[in-house]
């Protein structure tokens, strides 16, 4: 009877391990779309609002991801966080804003076709002073991932005279 348990054991072992690896692969099919090699027709954009602000007015970023394509896409977020928006002068870092997700907030979510999402956030350009007359540069990085698209997208940023 040992001997049976002995030989068994490991050949168990291995079939669960097939069984695990064939569930995660059909799982990741399910959750990426049937082709996962063909990118998704993302398209994402950062915007501001007004589009020349001026010191002392509150402005309003705003990060779209739209699907242009024909097909629902699902976009997944891996970890906790959405989006990271950031506002330079030179290289100094001047304002900046984090979405993270609850712990049991959405970890996925499906864009059909035409349909959008946006996320915004808002920068008052009189908080903590006054503000340097400059060219300030806006970034954004979105941690959504779709087929085609892994990690994180780091978005074109935008330039914004302050003056």
């Amino acid at each position: 009877m040992k001997v049976l348990r002995r030989l068994f054991a490991p050949i168990l072992t291995a079939i669960l391990l097939l069984s695990l690896w064939s569930l995660k692969s059909i799982l990741d099919r399910v959750a990426y779309g049937p082709v996962q090699g063909t990118p998704a027709s993302i398209h994402m954009s950062l915007t501001c609002d007004p589009a020349s602000p001026q010191r002392g007015q509150t402005i309003t970023f705003i990060l779209a991801i739209d699907n242009k394509g024909t097909k629902p896409v699902v976009v997944q977020f891996p970890g906790a966080g959405r989006y990271q928006m950031v506002a330079y002068l030179d290289a100094t870092v001047v304002w900046s804003r984090t979405m993270q997700s609850a712990p049991n907030g959405i970890v996925a979510f499906t864009l059909a076709p035409g349909q959008g999402r946006f996320y915004q956030e808002k920068w008052d350009l009189k908080a903590g002073g006054a503000l340097e007359p400059g060219t300030y540069t806006v970034r954004a990085l979105f941690s959504g991932e779709w087929p085609g698209q892994r990690g994180n997208t780091d978005m074109e940023p935008l330039k914004l005279v302050i003056k």
